[in-house]
């Protein structure tokens, strides 16, 4: 267990340092030695979170899917595959240096041929659609936009009993201008400080008073 400052005026984390061992085969380094960095979380960070159950695939809808990948499979090369990003790049270094008023078009062979998609498996794609998306569902269709939250009322910082929230161990129910606020008004800084970080700094400051 360490008390880790990645880096200057950056906030300390507590971390756990997991030891790793040096794996050598045939002679070579194939990890390092060292240590794993697993930031630890504070307790206010801790959350039991309610998720619906996930909704599982049905057998027909796998073998469809399955279907589908089987279809479009190939044999990959990583030679016959250009580097979209450096072909642009070199075509353009090219134009410039033969003073080329156009650039010369090239393909992009990362990018998927959607019409040879449809012509190897646009029947296994259609029974694929019918068994997971309901009827009429349009995927390019655009959502519709939510409705705008309503605006929650700022809370004045003078109006929050800070020692009696820190009493029942609820600091962290209030929102970061109160605990600045509050900080602020005991001389402690409060620049580059997170909520959680605000929140010890409340508990520390309650209890040198007392």
């Amino acid at each position: 267990m360490c008390r880790l400052v990645a880096r200057r005026n950056d906030t300390p984390h507590l971390v756990a340092l997991q030891p790793q061992p040096e794996v050598v085969s045939d002679g070579v380094q194939t990890a390092p030695p060292g240590f794993h960095v697993i930031y630890l979380p504070f307790a206010d960070d801790v959350r039991q979170l309610s998720l619906p159950a996930p909704r599982r695939a049905t057998d027909e809808q796998i073998e469809a899917a399955r279907a589908i990948v089987t279809k479009l499979r190939f044999k990959y090369a990583p030679e016959k595959i250009e580097n979209p990003q450096l072909q642009k790049h070199w075509i353009n270094i090219e134009a410039l240096a033969l003073n080329r008023p156009d650039v010369e078009e090239f393909t992009d062979y990362t990018a998927p041929d959607v019409e040879r998609i449809r012509k190897k498996a646009g029947p296994l794609i259609e029974k694929f659609q019918e068994l997971v998306y309901p009827e009429g569902y349009d995927p390019l269709a655009k959502s519709k936009p939510r409705a705008p939250a309503a605006k929650r009322p700022k809370l004045d910082p003078d109006a929050v009993d800070v020692r009696a929230l820190a009493l029942e161990k609820k600091v962290h129910t209030t929102t970061m201008p109160v605990l600045k606020a509050f900080l602020q008004d005991a001389g402690v800084s409060v620049s580059g400080l997170k909520k959680a970080d605000l929140v010890q700094a409340v508990y520390e400051q309650l209890e040198q008073k007392q």
